[in-house]
């Protein structure tokens, strides 16, 4: 409800709203019909054209739609003398469901099993996740949302972020650039960081060589943190046993792609975040930061353009 607080707030929400956020939205302000009119922007749309620059002085913040923002950093943005916030965790119970989705169908085969035409279950070769070690790249909403449903089915789960740091009360992460020695322990590499100058490309030739020949690689984050010629080659050599991706660079991959013919690959279609389920997730995350902006609080998915996130 808006309150005498809140009565000033002049909200636009873009750009095709539906009726879940506008309500959210007046129960903290005033909807306004342009961007220009202003003082927070909900903003769900993919192309940042579409918006940026089109607000006035009197914009004092910006929602962004997504996560990962590194098509957001842009000079009107990052110098705009506003608030911007990401949706950095809103989503990470879906993606991490959908990453462990991912993991399981790794373990248990499911490409030459859905792809059989005929009954051979001797030749799959089915594991289990109990005593698996997992290593998660990033330790966002994604990453211990995952690290906490392995965790409940046996697995042995450790984080790499950029800088090594205290991530769970008893667990320090590793740096990403001390990644390499420590690659071999693991039977499980997931990706779920942002994508920076630090990360685009870290999945190359020498950081698969560097993974067990039984691993599998998962990446639920963005399709360029993984040279995909490399990994290509990897699976064709069986240097790894199994890659599923979410997302891919080039994106969507060409419909002739050797990736899609490859048994010991899954690709699933950007959908590990669907869009009812972002949708809900961003409404919530629209409500707890407005929250958090009124009463001068600080916000969940600050932005910091210069590390990328």
């Amino acid at each position: 409800m808006v309150t005498k607080k809140t009565a000033g707030l002049s909200i636009f929400a873009g750009p095709n709203p539906w009726k879940e956020l506008l309500a959210t939205a007046r129960d903290f302000g005033k909807i306004v019909d342009k961007p220009q009119d202003a003082h927070a922007i909900m903003w769900f749309g993919r192309d940042p054209q579409q918006i940026v620059g089109r607000w006035s002085s009197k914009l004092q913040w910006l929602q962004l739609p997504d996560a990962g923002i590194e098509k957001w950093l842009l000079p009107e943005v990052l110098d705009g003398n506003f608030v911007t916030t990401s949706a950095a965790g809103a989503y990470g119970s879906q993606v991490a469901e959908h990453a462990l989705a991912l993991i399981l169908a790794g373990r248990h085969e499911l490409v030459r099993a859905a792809r059989a035409t005929y009954w051979d279950p001797d030749n799959l070769n089915v594991r289990t996740l109990d005593a698996v070690s997992v290593l998660i790249i990033g330790a966002g909403g994604i990453g211990s949302r995952l690290g906490f449903l392995l965790g409940n089915v046996g697995c042995t789960v450790e984080y790499a972020t950029r800088h090594a740091r205290l991530v769970s009360p008893d667990t320090f992460s590793i740096a990403v650039e001390n990644l390499y020695p420590r690659l071999a322990d693991f039977d499980v590499v997931v990706l779920a960081c942002p994508s920076t100058s630090d990360t685009r490309g870290l999945v190359n030739h020498s950081f698969l060589r560097q993974m067990k020949s039984e691993a599998s690689l998962i990446n639920v984050a963005r399709g360029d943190l993984v040279v995909t010629k490399d990994l290509t080659c990897a699976l064709e050599n069986h240097d790894i046993r199994f890659a599923a991706l979410d997302v891919t660079d080039p994106e969507p991959l060409p419909p002739d792609h050797r990736l899609f013919t490859l048994e010991n690959c899954l690709i699933t279609p950007h959908v590990a975040n669907p869009p009812r389920a972002k949708r809900a997730s961003f409404v919530r995350l629209v409500h707890d930061n407005m929250e958090l902006f009124v009463e001068g609080k600080k916000m969940h998915g600050l932005i910091s353009g210069n590390v990328g996130y």
